[in-house]
């Protein structure tokens, strides 16, 4: 009979199953389907939240980010995080919305640390709730095809001294989510 065959990294294909001579099993690959999503490489950073993290790794997911990264704070309130949990949700999500890969989600890092491995090639796009420019001139700024991060402050926002150290880190773009205090799970 023929099936869709999912993986979460290779993507989704239509697939054959036929009796084999060995293993009584063949499958053949004989057409490889596409989500949409393009093969983007956006990564979310954010600070741990208390009760919404599920529901920021599920809406990252369904938008077609590649990376989640949970990260902590001075003014982190969760200090920890069930990574597990939320890699089941990711995949969850991924079923739900019928992408065909698979976000990673990392193992949680404090600030400083996120910072110090911060690859030399990849934007941080900071949401500042202090300021910036607005985000969609700031993205329309950016060269195209540029691998980006989106980072995200915790409840109470970033430490004056976070922002400072995130402000430092080459290329980052500050932007601006607008005039309203926003949840941190939005």
């Amino acid at each position: 009979g023929e099936f869709k065959l999912f993986d979460g990294v290779s993507g989704e294909f239509w697939t054959r199953l036929e009796a084999g001579e060995e293993c009584g099993v063949v499958t053949e690959r004989w057409r490889e389907m596409d989500d949409g999503v393009g093969g983007g490489d956006a990564w979310v950073v954010a600070a741990a939240l208390k009760n919404h993290m599920e529901l920021v790794v599920q809406k990252a997911t369904e938008l077609g980010v590649s990376r989640f990264q949970p990260i902590t704070t001075m003014r982190t309130e969760a200090r920890r995080v069930k990574t597990e949990r939320l890699r089941v949700i990711a995949i969850e999500a991924a079923e739900q919305c019928e992408r065909l890969t698979v976000p990673e989600v990392m193992e949680p890092l404090d600030l400083g640390g996120m910072l110090a491995e911060w690859p030399e090639d990849r934007r941080l796009v900071l949401c500042d709730e202090t300021g910036g420019e607005p985000l969609l001139s700031a993205l329309q700024d950016l060269p195209p095809g540029v691998p980006c991060a989106y980072v995200v402050g915790p409840e109470g926002g970033f430490d004056p001294s976070e922002l400072d150290a995130l402000r430092g880190v080459p290329g980052c773009v500050r932007v601006s989510l607008g005039s309203n205090t926003l949840r941190a799970e939005t």
